[in-house]
C-alpha cells in the first residue's frame, strides 16, 4: 500500500510538474498580459545574447555574409566526408509542414510549385498527386516563400517573394507567441529557365528585416510587376530590373491589377493595427492612390480576389487581428464602392486569426461559387449571400491557386501543407 501512494505521489508530482511547465510556455493570447517568464524564455535569450555578443542584437547585414561564409567552408569539406553525409527523412508523416503559397505552370497544368514557411520551395511535375515533390535548390538563404507568380507568356519566368511578415519588424521566429509568427525573406527572387537556376531582382540582402507578401503581373505587359511588400507597394517596369516603393504604407498584404485597364490597381495595407491600414485604389498606374469607399477600419489584414470574367468584380476577406470579427466584401466597380456580403462575426471562420490566415476566391467563370477559407471554411453558392461548411481541408489557409484549364480545381496552402479540390472547394 505504502509502495503504491508514493508511486502515486510521484506520478502527481511529475503531471503537476509538466502542467507548470506547460503553463510557463503557454502561447499567450493576442493582447494578453503575460508577466510570467518562462526558463525557456531565459534561454532564448542567453542562446541571442552569446551569438551576438558584443552586440545586443545579431546585425541585419550579417546573416548573408554568414551564409557566403558557410557556403566557402562547405567547399573546403573533402569530397568523402561530404558524401557519406546522407540524410533520410524519417518524419512526421501525418503533417507535411506549413505552407503559404502555391503557384501553377499557367501553360503546364502538372507543374505546381508550393511555397512553405520554413522549408523553401518546393515542386511537383505530377499535378502535386504523385509523391514527386522536389526540393528546389534556390541558391539563397530563402526560407519562407510567401508569393510565387509565373510570366503568363514565357513560362520559364519565375519570380518568388521571401519571407513571412505579420507584425512589422516583429518577425521572431523562435518565439511562442502567435503573433510574432513568421521569418524575415531577402527580397525577390527570379529564375529565367524554368525554376533551375535563381538571383536577386529585388535585394534585401543585408536588410532581411522584410517581406514579400504577393506579387502580380501586368496581364498585358508582364514586364510590370507589381510586389505586396512589408515596406508597402513595390512596382517594376523592366521586369524585375528595377523596383520603386510607388505606395509606402507599411504592411501590404495584397494586390490585383485590372485586365483590361491596367492602370487600374488595388492594394490592401495593414496588420495587427499597423497605421493606415485599407484597400486603396489607383487609376493612373500607381502615381496616385485612393482609400475604397465603403469598407470598414480593420485591425488585421485585407486579401484579394478579382472575378476573372469581370475584372470590375473584386472580393475582399477582411478581418480584425484576433476578435473573430471580420466580412466578406465585394465591389462591381473596381474598388470605388463596397458591399458587405457575409459577416463572419458569429460563426468564427477566422477564429482569433485575421491577422494571419484567410483568403476568398470566386470561380472564374461562375460567379455564384465563392469559396472563403481561413481558420474554418466556407463555399456559397449564390453569389456569397450564404456559405455552408466544406470537408476535407485543414485549417489556417494562406494561399490559394486555381488550374488554368478546370476552373473547378483549386489548390489551398495551409498549415498542413496544400490540398486539392475538383469541386471548387465543396471538399478537398
Amino acid at each position: 500500500m505504502k509502495k503504491t501512494l508514493l508511486t502515486f505521489a510521484f506520478a502527481a508530482a511529475v503531471f503537476a510538474g509538466a502542467f507548470l511547465i506547460r503553463q510557463s510556455l503557454k502561447d499567450p493570447l493576442p493582447n494578453e498580459v503575460n508577466t510570467r517568464r518562462s526558463g525557456a524564455m531565459e534561454a532564448l535569450e542567453f542562446w541571442t545574447a552569446s551569438r551576438a555578443y558584443p552586440n545586443d542584437d545579431i546585425p541585419a547585414d550579417k546573416y548573408y555574409k554568414a551564409f557566403l561564409s558557410s557556403k566557402q567552408r562547405i567547399k573546403q569539406i573533402p569530397r568523402e566526408l561530404a558524401s557519406s553525409a546522407t540524410w533520410e527523412p524519417i518524419g512526421p508523416t501525418n503533417l507535411h509542414g506549413r505552407s503559404l503559397s502555391v503557384a501553377i505552370n499557367p501553360q503546364d497544368k502538372n507543374t505546381v510549385y508550393l511555397g512553405t514557411a520554413s522549408g523553401g520551395l518546393w515542386r511537383s511535375y505530377g499535378g502535386g498527386l504523385g509523391g514527386d515533390w522536389e526540393m528546389v535548390d534556390l541558391g539563397f538563404p530563402a526560407l519562407g516563400i510567401g508569393a510565387i507568380v509565373y510570366d503568363p507568356v514565357d513560362t520559364n519566368i519565375i519570380y518568388l517573394g521571401t519571407g513571412e511578415v505579420y507584425r512589422y519588424l516583429g518577425a521572431t521566429g523562435g518565439l511562442i507567441i502567435r503573433t510574432t509568427r513568421g521569418s524575415y525573406g531577402i527580397g525577390i527572387l527570379k529564375s529565367t529557365d524554368g525554376g533551375t537556376t535563381w538571383f536577386k531582382s529585388l535585394d534585401w540582402t543585408y536588410n532581411q528585416q522584410r517581406g514579400v507578401q504577393a506579387m502580380k503581373l501586368n496581364p498585358l505587359n508582364p514586364s510590370t510587376v507589381w510586389a505586396a511588400t512589408t515596406e508597402g507597394m513595390y512596382k517594376s517596369t523592366d521586369a524585375g530590373g528595377t523596383w520603386n516603393n510607388v505606395w509606402p504604407v507599411i504592411m501590404a498584404t495584397d494586390v490585383v491589377v485590372h485586365l483590361t485597364d491596367t492602370n487600374r490597381i488595388l492594394g490592401a495595407f495593414g496588420n495587427l493595427s499597423s497605421p493606415s491600414g485599407g484597400v486603396y485604389l489607383t487609376t493612373d498606374g500607381g502615381a496616385t492612390w485612393l482609400p475604397g469607399a465603403g469598407l470598414p477600419s480593420y485591425s488585421g489584414k485585407t486579401q484579394l480576389h478579382m472575378y476573372q470574367s469581370n475584372p470590375d468584380w473584386v472580393y475582399a476577406s477582411v478581418a480584425d487581428s484576433t476578435t473573430g470579427v471580420g466580412a466578406l466584401w465585394r465591389t462591381t466597380d473596381f474598388g470605388t464602392s463596397w458591399t458587405e456580403l457575409s459577416n463572419y462575426t458569429t460563426n468564427g471562420i477566422f477564429g482569433v486569426q485575421g491577422w494571419y490566415s484567410h483568403y476568398a476566391a470566386v470561380h472564374p467563370t461562375d460567379n455564384t461559387q465563392v469559396f472563403h477559407a481561413a481558420v474554418g471554411a466556407s463555399k456559397s453558392t449564390d453569389g456569397g449571400v450564404t456559405f455552408l461548411g466544406t470537408s476535407g481541408l485543414y485549417p489556417d489557409n494562406h494561399g490559394f491557386a486555381i488550374d488554368p484549364t478546370d476552373p473547378d480545381i483549386i489548390y489551398s496552402a495551409n498549415d498542413d501543407g496544400v490540398y486539392r479540390s475538383t469541386n471548387f472547394g465543396q471538399s478537398f
